[in-house]
């Protein structure tokens, strides 16, 4: 469960650069656009418009499909996290099974101190 949780929050996370990536192109290129004011540039504007087309159509699916090094390296991370996580619950579950014996052994050493209390020392017998 916690495995697919990561995978997902990877994903997403993946998802996030990759639209934040698309924004930055697209800022980038009306900046170029609007940079450019006479004709001559409008022209050269169209060609990059038409160029910018072709590698979106040529290359836009390759780039999606390839993960960088850093949302490798985010995918790693969380499925280490996860695996923290768990060695974490399980050490957590052991040392809970642990301290119940522990719990065990400090409760009967109460009550044989109270009934010491109560009913004063073992009497010995003397032959």
């Amino acid at each position: 469960d916690l495995t697919l949780r990561a995978r997902v929050s990877a994903k997403t996370e993946e998802k996030k650069l990759e639209l934040l990536y698309l924004r930055w192109k697209l800022e980038r290129w009306q900046n170029a656009r609007n940079r450019k004011a006479n004709n001559d540039v409008l022209n050269l504007q169209e060609t990059m418009d038409k160029e910018l087309d072709t590698h979106r159509l040529e290359h836009g699916p390759k780039k999606r499909t390839i993960p960088s090094e850093y949302q490798k390296e985010i995918g790693e991370q969380y499925l280490a996290n996860v695996e923290k996580e768990l060695e974490r619950w399980q050490n957590a579950r052991n040392r809970k099974a642990n301290n119940d014996v522990l719990n065990l052994q400090e409760t009967m050493d109460k009550e044989l101190d109270t009934h010491r209390l109560e009913h004063g020392p073992k009497k010995r017998i003397v032959n």
